[in-house]
């Protein structure tokens, strides 16, 4: 596994963390907004951000390395 998956698995496991916690733990009412504003943020950027990075870069780097492999074959 890359450091690039390994780190964007890392936020998910962070953010999945963070809404268990704040989902099920009693959070003050001073505090609600800052815990939406956060796991809007979770959500917004970073499960969203990793899970298309992962996804992205896996599919399209197999298909460039796949591609750059044949060009070498018919170079030799």
């Amino acid at each position: 596994m890359t450091a690039p998956i390994a780190f964007a698995f890392l936020c998910l496991i962070i953010g999945s963390c963070y809404v268990a916690a704040v989902s099920f733990l009693t959070v003050p009412p001073e505090n609600k907004d800052i815990v939406n504003i956060i796991i809007g943020f979770i959500n917004g950027t970073m499960l969203g951000t990793s899970i298309t990075y992962v996804i992205g870069t896996s599919s399209s780097s197999a298909k460039k390395d796949e591609a750059k492999k044949e060009r070498q074959a018919d170079d030799n």
